[in-house]
Protein backbone atom coordinates (compact mmCIF):
# COMPACT_ATOMS: atom_id res chain seq x y z
CA UNK A 1 0.00 0.00 0.00
CA UNK A 2 3.06 2.03 0.54
CA UNK A 3 4.36 1.47 -2.45
CA UNK A 4 1.08 2.40 -4.32
CA UNK A 5 0.75 5.95 -2.12
CA UNK A 6 4.09 6.66 -3.16
CA UNK A 7 3.86 5.45 -6.72
CA UNK A 8 0.46 7.47 -7.34
CA UNK A 9 2.77 10.70 -5.29
CA UNK A 10 5.20 10.13 -7.91
CA UNK A 11 2.49 9.99 -11.03
CA UNK A 12 0.80 13.39 -9.62
CA UNK A 13 4.14 15.13 -9.95
CA UNK A 14 4.69 14.41 -13.13
CA UNK A 15 1.24 14.87 -14.37
CA UNK A 16 1.71 18.51 -12.50
CA UNK A 17 5.05 19.01 -14.38
CA UNK A 18 3.31 17.64 -17.90
CA UNK A 19 0.50 20.12 -17.37
CA UNK A 20 2.58 23.34 -16.50
CA UNK A 21 5.26 22.71 -19.57
CA UNK A 22 2.22 22.07 -21.59
CA UNK A 23 0.77 25.80 -20.36
CA UNK A 24 4.15 27.16 -20.87
CA UNK A 25 4.62 25.16 -24.43
CA UNK A 26 1.39 26.80 -25.32
CA UNK A 27 3.03 30.25 -24.76
CA UNK A 28 6.77 29.59 -25.56
CA UNK A 29 8.01 29.26 -28.95
CA UNK A 30 11.75 28.78 -27.96
CA UNK A 31 14.43 29.30 -25.11
CA UNK A 32 17.69 29.11 -25.25
CA UNK A 33 20.69 29.69 -22.91
CA UNK A 34 21.95 33.32 -23.51
CA UNK A 35 23.61 34.89 -20.52
CA UNK A 36 22.49 36.77 -17.80
CA UNK A 37 20.56 39.35 -19.74
CA UNK A 38 19.87 42.89 -18.22
CA UNK A 39 18.23 43.91 -20.90
CA UNK A 40 16.49 42.99 -24.15
CA UNK A 41 14.48 44.99 -26.97
CA UNK A 42 13.28 43.35 -30.81
CA UNK A 43 14.65 45.53 -33.66
CA UNK A 44 12.27 47.95 -35.35
CA UNK A 45 11.27 45.74 -37.83
CA UNK A 46 10.61 42.53 -35.22
CA UNK A 47 13.19 40.52 -36.73
CA UNK A 48 16.06 41.08 -34.41
CA UNK A 49 16.35 40.46 -30.21
CA UNK A 50 18.99 42.52 -28.62
CA UNK A 51 20.42 41.17 -25.24
CA UNK A 52 22.71 42.59 -22.91
CA UNK A 53 24.79 41.70 -19.84
CA UNK A 54 25.74 45.02 -18.72
CA UNK A 55 28.93 45.21 -20.95
CA UNK A 56 28.68 42.76 -23.91
CA UNK A 57 26.02 43.29 -26.57
CA UNK A 58 23.84 39.98 -28.76
CA UNK A 59 21.90 39.97 -31.48
CA UNK A 60 19.49 37.03 -31.98
CA UNK A 61 17.33 35.81 -34.69
CA UNK A 62 13.75 35.58 -34.27
CA UNK A 63 13.38 32.72 -36.51
CA UNK A 64 16.68 30.58 -35.94
CA UNK A 65 17.41 31.73 -32.39
CA UNK A 66 20.67 31.86 -33.89
CA UNK A 67 23.06 34.80 -31.81
CA UNK A 68 24.29 36.28 -35.48
CA UNK A 69 26.28 39.17 -33.89
CA UNK A 70 28.11 40.18 -30.92
CA UNK A 71 29.74 43.42 -29.55
CA UNK A 72 31.99 44.79 -26.63
CA UNK A 73 32.40 46.94 -24.01
CA UNK A 74 28.68 48.70 -24.21
CA UNK A 75 26.05 49.43 -21.69
CA UNK A 76 22.67 49.67 -22.05
CA UNK A 77 22.27 49.50 -25.88
CA UNK A 78 19.15 50.26 -27.93
CA UNK A 79 18.37 50.52 -31.28
CA UNK A 80 17.17 54.12 -32.77
CA UNK A 81 13.67 54.12 -33.99
CA UNK A 82 15.09 53.61 -37.68
CA UNK A 83 16.67 50.49 -37.03
CA UNK A 84 19.76 52.43 -38.56
CA UNK A 85 21.96 52.49 -35.88
CA UNK A 86 22.53 50.89 -31.69
CA UNK A 87 22.98 53.88 -29.31
CA UNK A 88 24.61 52.53 -25.76
CA UNK A 89 27.74 54.07 -23.49
CA UNK A 90 30.89 52.74 -21.82
CA UNK A 91 31.13 53.75 -18.03
CA UNK A 92 34.44 53.88 -15.95
CA UNK A 93 34.93 50.62 -13.68
CA UNK A 94 37.79 48.76 -12.68
CA UNK A 95 38.46 47.54 -16.15
CA UNK A 96 36.98 50.66 -18.30
CA UNK A 97 38.67 54.46 -17.95
CA UNK A 98 36.90 56.45 -20.43
CA UNK A 99 33.57 57.60 -20.59
CA UNK A 100 31.99 57.53 -23.92
CA UNK A 101 28.97 57.50 -25.66
CA UNK A 102 28.55 54.99 -28.65
CA UNK A 103 27.10 54.85 -31.89
CA UNK A 104 27.25 51.72 -33.59
CA UNK A 105 26.19 51.38 -37.01
CA UNK A 106 24.02 48.25 -37.91
CA UNK A 107 24.53 48.36 -41.64
CA UNK A 108 28.99 48.13 -41.17
CA UNK A 109 28.24 46.69 -37.76
CA UNK A 110 31.44 49.62 -37.10
CA UNK A 111 31.24 51.60 -34.24
CA UNK A 112 31.25 55.27 -35.39
CA UNK A 113 34.35 57.13 -35.02
CA UNK A 114 35.25 61.28 -34.09
CA UNK A 115 32.32 61.43 -31.25
CA UNK A 116 33.22 63.38 -28.31
CA UNK A 117 33.51 61.93 -25.22
CA UNK A 118 31.81 63.96 -22.33
CA UNK A 119 33.84 64.78 -19.11
CA UNK A 120 31.18 62.67 -16.63
CA UNK A 121 29.65 59.37 -16.21
CA UNK A 122 26.85 59.11 -18.15
CA UNK A 123 23.62 58.41 -15.83
CA UNK A 124 20.74 58.34 -17.99
CA UNK A 125 19.26 58.76 -21.97
CA UNK A 126 17.02 58.44 -24.51
CA UNK A 127 16.18 58.65 -27.89
CA UNK A 128 14.16 61.02 -30.08
CA UNK A 129 10.92 59.80 -31.74
CA UNK A 130 12.66 60.68 -35.20
CA UNK A 131 15.71 58.87 -33.74
CA UNK A 132 18.26 62.13 -34.79
CA UNK A 133 18.90 63.13 -30.88
CA UNK A 134 19.92 61.63 -28.03
CA UNK A 135 20.07 63.27 -24.56
CA UNK A 136 22.13 62.10 -21.90
CA UNK A 137 22.45 63.06 -17.86
CA UNK A 138 25.58 62.68 -15.99
CA UNK A 139 26.38 61.28 -12.48
CA UNK A 140 26.53 63.81 -9.54
CA UNK A 141 26.19 66.99 -11.96
CA UNK A 142 22.99 68.69 -12.40
CA UNK A 143 22.82 69.02 -16.21
CA UNK A 144 22.06 67.22 -19.43
CA UNK A 145 23.62 67.18 -23.30
CA UNK A 146 21.68 66.80 -26.38
CA UNK A 147 23.53 64.79 -29.36
CA UNK A 148 23.39 64.27 -32.90
CA UNK A 149 23.29 61.26 -33.54
CA UNK A 150 24.57 61.52 -37.29
CA UNK A 151 27.34 63.67 -36.77
CA UNK A 152 28.40 61.63 -33.12
CA UNK A 153 28.87 65.27 -31.53
CA UNK A 154 26.91 68.03 -28.61
CA UNK A 155 24.12 69.59 -29.91
CA UNK A 156 23.79 71.64 -26.66
CA UNK A 157 24.39 71.23 -23.14
CA UNK A 158 21.81 72.67 -20.54
CA UNK A 159 23.21 73.13 -17.35
CA UNK A 160 21.14 74.13 -14.12
CA UNK A 161 21.55 76.60 -11.35
CA UNK A 162 19.17 75.78 -8.42
CA UNK A 163 18.90 78.75 -6.38
CA UNK A 164 19.40 76.09 -3.26
CA UNK A 165 22.38 74.35 -4.19
CA UNK A 166 24.46 75.90 -1.21
CA UNK A 167 21.61 73.25 0.86
CA UNK A 168 23.03 70.28 -1.18
CA UNK A 169 26.02 68.36 -1.41
CA UNK A 170 25.09 67.11 -4.53
CA UNK A 171 22.69 66.70 -7.60
CA UNK A 172 22.04 64.96 -10.53
CA UNK A 173 19.44 63.51 -13.03
CA UNK A 174 18.92 59.67 -12.76
CA UNK A 175 16.43 59.13 -15.41
CA UNK A 176 15.91 61.42 -18.21
CA UNK A 177 12.79 61.00 -21.04
CA UNK A 178 11.50 63.19 -24.22
CA UNK A 179 7.87 63.89 -23.30
CA UNK A 180 5.58 63.65 -26.00
CA UNK A 181 6.77 64.59 -29.68
CA UNK A 182 9.47 65.54 -27.93
CA UNK A 183 8.87 69.07 -27.04
CA UNK A 184 9.05 68.33 -23.28
CA UNK A 185 11.82 66.61 -21.43
CA UNK A 186 10.95 64.76 -17.99
CA UNK A 187 13.41 64.28 -15.85
CA UNK A 188 14.28 62.93 -12.24
CA UNK A 189 16.12 64.95 -9.76
CA UNK A 190 18.04 63.40 -6.95
CA UNK A 191 19.56 66.22 -4.28
CA UNK A 192 21.65 65.02 -1.53
CA UNK A 193 20.77 67.01 2.03
CA UNK A 194 23.61 66.81 4.18
CA UNK A 195 22.71 64.90 7.67
CA UNK A 196 24.34 63.08 10.41
CA UNK A 197 24.79 59.36 10.15
CA UNK A 198 26.54 56.75 8.19
CA UNK A 199 26.44 58.55 4.49
CA UNK A 200 26.37 61.94 5.57
CA UNK A 201 23.12 62.79 3.14
CA UNK A 202 19.81 61.63 2.31
CA UNK A 203 18.29 62.10 -1.07
CA UNK A 204 15.44 63.76 -1.97
CA UNK A 205 13.80 63.39 -5.52
CA UNK A 206 11.68 65.21 -7.68
CA UNK A 207 10.23 65.05 -11.02
CA UNK A 208 10.37 67.45 -13.55
CA UNK A 209 8.92 68.13 -16.68
CA UNK A 210 10.60 71.46 -18.56
CA UNK A 211 10.45 72.86 -22.37
CA UNK A 212 12.43 71.27 -24.47
CA UNK A 213 13.84 74.65 -26.40
CA UNK A 214 13.23 77.01 -23.92
CA UNK A 215 14.59 74.90 -20.33
CA UNK A 216 11.13 76.69 -18.73
CA UNK A 217 9.72 74.42 -16.25
CA UNK A 218 6.25 73.15 -16.75
CA UNK A 219 5.34 70.89 -13.53
CA UNK A 220 7.43 69.82 -10.36
CA UNK A 221 6.61 67.07 -8.45
CA UNK A 222 7.70 65.85 -4.86
CA UNK A 223 8.20 62.52 -6.12
CA UNK A 224 10.18 60.21 -8.42
CA UNK A 225 9.84 56.29 -9.62
CA UNK A 226 9.42 56.79 -14.12
CA UNK A 227 9.73 53.82 -14.93
CA UNK A 228 9.04 53.92 -19.09
CA UNK A 229 7.17 55.94 -21.59
CA UNK A 230 4.38 54.93 -24.16
CA UNK A 231 5.81 54.64 -27.30
CA UNK A 232 3.93 58.17 -28.52
CA UNK A 233 4.99 59.47 -25.00
CA UNK A 234 1.65 60.45 -24.11
CA UNK A 235 1.75 58.08 -21.35
CA UNK A 236 4.18 57.11 -18.19
CA UNK A 237 4.44 54.37 -15.87
CA UNK A 238 5.65 55.35 -12.31
CA UNK A 239 5.91 53.16 -9.59
CA UNK A 240 3.41 53.02 -6.94
CA UNK A 241 3.44 55.94 -5.00
CA UNK A 242 0.62 54.70 -2.41
CA UNK A 243 -0.73 52.06 -0.51
CA UNK A 244 -1.58 48.39 -2.21
CA UNK A 245 -0.54 50.02 -5.63
CA UNK A 246 2.01 48.28 -7.70
CA UNK A 247 2.71 51.04 -10.89
CA UNK A 248 0.67 54.20 -11.71
CA UNK A 249 0.00 55.31 -15.52
CA UNK A 250 -0.30 59.41 -15.94
CA UNK A 251 -0.10 61.83 -18.71
CA UNK A 252 2.96 62.71 -19.85
CA UNK A 253 1.90 65.98 -20.01
CA UNK A 254 -0.23 67.29 -16.56
CA UNK A 255 0.76 63.72 -14.44
CA UNK A 256 -2.81 63.41 -14.07
CA UNK A 257 -4.01 59.58 -13.00
CA UNK A 258 -5.28 57.33 -16.11
CA UNK A 259 -5.61 54.31 -14.07
CA UNK A 260 -3.96 52.57 -10.91
CA UNK A 261 -2.80 48.80 -11.21
CA UNK A 262 -3.08 47.04 -7.60
CA UNK A 263 -0.32 45.07 -6.37
CA UNK A 264 3.00 45.98 -4.30
CA UNK A 265 5.69 48.18 -6.18
CA UNK A 266 8.60 46.40 -4.99
CA UNK A 267 7.22 43.12 -7.02
CA UNK A 268 7.54 45.26 -10.68
CA UNK A 269 10.71 43.87 -12.12
CA UNK A 270 9.71 45.71 -15.81
CA UNK A 271 6.96 47.49 -18.14
CA UNK A 272 6.44 47.61 -21.42
CA UNK A 273 3.87 49.40 -24.06
CA UNK A 274 2.50 47.50 -27.15
CA UNK A 275 3.20 49.33 -30.27
CA UNK A 276 -0.28 51.12 -30.42
CA UNK A 277 -0.04 51.72 -26.87
CA UNK A 278 -3.44 49.90 -26.19
CA UNK A 279 -1.70 47.16 -24.03
CA UNK A 280 1.40 47.27 -21.64
CA UNK A 281 3.09 44.33 -19.99
CA UNK A 282 4.27 43.77 -16.85
CA UNK A 283 6.38 41.45 -15.07
CA UNK A 284 7.76 40.68 -11.08
CA UNK A 285 7.67 37.84 -8.83
CA UNK A 286 6.53 35.15 -9.94
CA UNK A 287 4.46 36.50 -13.38
CA UNK A 288 3.66 37.73 -16.64
CA UNK A 289 0.95 39.68 -17.05
CA UNK A 290 -0.52 41.63 -20.14
CA UNK A 291 -2.76 44.77 -19.36
CA UNK A 292 -5.28 46.05 -21.31
CA UNK A 293 -5.30 49.80 -20.86
CA UNK A 294 -8.69 50.87 -22.16
CA UNK A 295 -11.01 48.62 -20.13
CA UNK A 296 -8.58 48.31 -16.96
CA UNK A 297 -8.11 44.82 -16.43
CA UNK A 298 -5.70 42.07 -17.06
CA UNK A 299 -6.22 40.13 -20.01
CA UNK A 300 -3.69 37.43 -19.91
CA UNK A 301 -1.64 35.76 -17.13
CA UNK A 302 1.91 34.15 -18.33
CA UNK A 303 3.16 30.91 -16.72
CA UNK A 304 3.46 31.46 -12.65
CA UNK A 305 5.83 29.17 -12.34
CA UNK A 306 8.36 30.92 -13.96
CA UNK A 307 10.48 34.45 -12.75
CA UNK A 308 10.67 36.82 -15.76
CA UNK A 309 12.79 39.16 -15.55
CA UNK A 310 13.19 42.43 -18.41
CA UNK A 311 11.12 42.09 -21.29
CA UNK A 312 10.22 43.35 -24.58
CA UNK A 313 7.59 43.37 -27.42
CA UNK A 314 7.69 43.35 -31.04
CA UNK A 315 6.48 45.78 -33.07
CA UNK A 316 4.05 43.49 -35.23
CA UNK A 317 2.89 42.89 -31.86
CA UNK A 318 3.36 39.09 -32.54
CA UNK A 319 6.19 38.43 -29.97
CA UNK A 320 7.38 39.01 -26.61
CA UNK A 321 10.76 38.51 -25.67
CA UNK A 322 12.25 38.00 -21.94
CA UNK A 323 15.24 37.30 -19.65
CA UNK A 324 15.08 34.50 -17.44
CA UNK A 325 18.70 34.32 -15.51
CA UNK A 326 20.50 33.04 -17.77
CA UNK A 327 18.08 32.18 -20.80
CA UNK A 328 16.26 34.27 -23.06
CA UNK A 329 12.81 32.85 -24.21
CA UNK A 330 10.30 34.05 -26.38
CA UNK A 331 7.02 33.88 -26.56
CA UNK A 332 3.71 34.26 -27.94
CA UNK A 333 1.99 37.64 -27.63
CA UNK A 334 -1.68 36.81 -25.95
CA UNK A 335 -2.95 40.31 -26.98
CA UNK A 336 -6.88 40.25 -27.62
CA UNK A 337 -6.16 42.73 -30.57
CA UNK A 338 -3.61 44.79 -31.82
CA UNK A 339 -4.81 45.66 -35.51
CA UNK A 340 -7.96 46.40 -35.56
CA UNK A 341 -8.77 49.62 -33.83
CA UNK A 342 -12.19 50.10 -32.39
CA UNK A 343 -13.86 53.70 -32.91
CA UNK A 344 -14.16 56.00 -30.23
CA UNK A 345 -15.41 58.96 -31.02
CA UNK A 346 -19.58 58.68 -32.00
CA UNK A 347 -19.55 60.90 -35.33
CA UNK A 348 -22.75 63.26 -33.89
CA UNK A 349 -21.10 66.25 -31.76
CA UNK A 350 -23.94 68.64 -30.87
CA UNK A 351 -23.39 72.38 -30.18
CA UNK A 352 -25.26 74.81 -29.18
CA UNK A 353 -25.83 77.86 -29.23
CA UNK A 354 -24.27 77.66 -33.37
CA UNK A 355 -23.70 80.23 -34.35
CA UNK A 356 -23.28 82.06 -31.15
CA UNK A 357 -24.14 85.18 -30.22
CA UNK A 358 -23.09 84.86 -26.55
CA UNK A 359 -19.54 84.41 -24.92
CA UNK A 360 -19.50 80.52 -24.76
CA UNK A 361 -20.72 77.83 -26.72
CA UNK A 362 -21.20 73.75 -25.00
CA UNK A 363 -20.10 71.25 -26.72
CA UNK A 364 -21.85 67.72 -26.66
CA UNK A 365 -20.32 64.13 -27.64
CA UNK A 366 -20.52 60.64 -26.88
CA UNK A 367 -17.22 58.55 -26.49
CA UNK A 368 -17.76 54.90 -27.27
CA UNK A 369 -14.61 53.84 -25.38
CA UNK A 370 -12.57 55.41 -22.55
CA UNK A 371 -8.73 56.82 -23.48
CA UNK A 372 -6.27 59.83 -23.91
CA UNK A 373 -8.48 62.72 -25.33
CA UNK A 374 -7.20 66.30 -26.77
CA UNK A 375 -10.02 68.72 -27.54
CA UNK A 376 -8.79 71.87 -29.30
CA UNK A 377 -10.18 75.28 -30.72
CA UNK A 378 -8.20 76.10 -33.70
CA UNK A 379 -8.80 79.82 -36.23
CA UNK A 380 -8.89 79.03 -40.01
CA UNK A 381 -5.21 79.56 -39.84
CA UNK A 382 -4.68 76.40 -37.91
CA UNK A 383 -3.84 78.27 -35.35
CA UNK A 384 -4.69 76.65 -31.74
CA UNK A 385 -7.19 79.07 -30.01
CA UNK A 386 -8.28 77.06 -27.13
CA UNK A 387 -6.77 74.20 -25.20
CA UNK A 388 -10.25 72.66 -23.61
CA UNK A 389 -9.25 69.16 -22.64
CA UNK A 390 -6.43 66.66 -22.77
CA UNK A 391 -6.64 63.42 -20.43
CA UNK A 392 -7.99 60.20 -19.81
CA UNK A 393 -11.57 59.92 -20.54
CA UNK A 394 -14.35 57.35 -19.45
CA UNK A 395 -16.67 55.91 -21.89
CA UNK A 396 -19.75 57.95 -22.45
CA UNK A 397 -21.23 61.72 -22.76
CA UNK A 398 -19.09 64.57 -21.95
CA UNK A 399 -19.89 68.10 -21.84
CA UNK A 400 -17.74 71.34 -22.10
CA UNK A 401 -18.46 75.24 -21.81
CA UNK A 402 -16.30 76.45 -24.14
CA UNK A 403 -14.98 80.55 -23.35
CA UNK A 404 -15.27 82.55 -26.78
CA UNK A 405 -15.25 85.56 -25.21
CA UNK A 406 -13.40 87.98 -27.10
CA UNK A 407 -12.67 86.24 -30.20
CA UNK A 408 -13.95 87.69 -33.73
CA UNK A 409 -16.70 86.64 -35.42
CA UNK A 410 -16.45 83.80 -37.82
CA UNK A 411 -15.44 80.43 -38.52
CA UNK A 412 -13.67 78.12 -35.58
CA UNK A 413 -12.90 74.53 -35.96
CA UNK A 414 -13.75 72.41 -32.66
CA UNK A 415 -10.95 68.85 -32.92
CA UNK A 416 -11.86 66.08 -30.61
CA UNK A 417 -8.60 63.42 -31.25
CA UNK A 418 -7.79 60.21 -29.75
CA UNK A 419 -5.21 57.37 -30.76
CA UNK A 420 -8.00 56.47 -33.22
CA UNK A 421 -9.80 58.75 -34.30
CA UNK A 422 -10.06 62.92 -35.28
CA UNK A 423 -13.00 64.47 -36.07
CA UNK A 424 -13.68 68.61 -36.35
CA UNK A 425 -16.78 70.16 -36.05
CA UNK A 426 -17.49 73.85 -37.40
CA UNK A 427 -18.62 76.20 -34.93
CA UNK A 428 -19.70 79.68 -36.17
CA UNK A 429 -19.83 83.17 -34.18
CA UNK A 430 -21.65 85.63 -34.84
CA UNK A 431 -22.74 88.92 -32.72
Amino acid sequence: MKRFLIFLGALFIMLTIIGNNAKADDDRVWKKYAHWIRQVQFSPDSKLILTSNGGQLYLHDVVTQETVREFSLMSNPRFTPDGKYIVGFLSPNEYITENELVILDIAKWEKRTGIEVPLHTIFSYDISSDGKKVILSYNRFYKYSIWDIESGQIEKTVEFHPTDTANSLWMDIANIHYGKDDKTIIYTRRKAIPQSGPNGYYIEVSTHIIDAETGEELLKLNKGGVLTTSNDRSMIAELGLEENVSFRLVNSENWNVILSVPGLPSYIHDIEFSSDDKFLVYSGGDKMVIYDILKKESSYVYDTGTSYGTLAISNDGKYLASGVGEYLILLNARFNSTTVQEPMIADEIQTYPNPSNSNSVTIEFNLLNSGETKIQLFDLTGRVIRNIENKFLDAGIHKYEIDINGLSNGQYNLIIENKSRKISHKILINR
